[in-house]
């Protein structure tokens, strides 16, 4: 399985799924300060999809999976076990 991005390391990975969750801590607690009100009109990031390729995708279910990376035809150098909700990438397990 891969992330619709083509991320080259797995910190990258797991950055973006980060960033995309504290996104949706931040919308629930409202803005408080001057910088939450900037930072929360800025525009939020993605979430972090995937993706299956071949005769066995493309829809990914929800659940655990593997994660690999960097995408075919280049080499892969890292794998990371992801939990999928809904097709997007929502935890980083390791």
């Amino acid at each position: 399985m891969y992330a619709t991005k083509n991320f080259r390391t797995k910190k990258a990975l797991k950055e973006a799924v980060k960033t995309w969750q504290n996104r949706e801590s931040l919308a629930c607690c409202g803005p408080a300060t001057l910088g939450a009100v900037l930072a929360h009109r800025m525009p939020s990031p993605p979430p972090v999809e995937c993706h299956q390729p071949g005769p066995y995708g493309p829809t990914v279910r929800d659940g655990d999976h593997t994660c690999e990376g960097p995408h075919y035809p280049e080499a892969h150098r890292w794998y990371a076990r992801v939990q999928v909700s809904a097709g997007r990438i929502i935890k980083v397990l390791s």
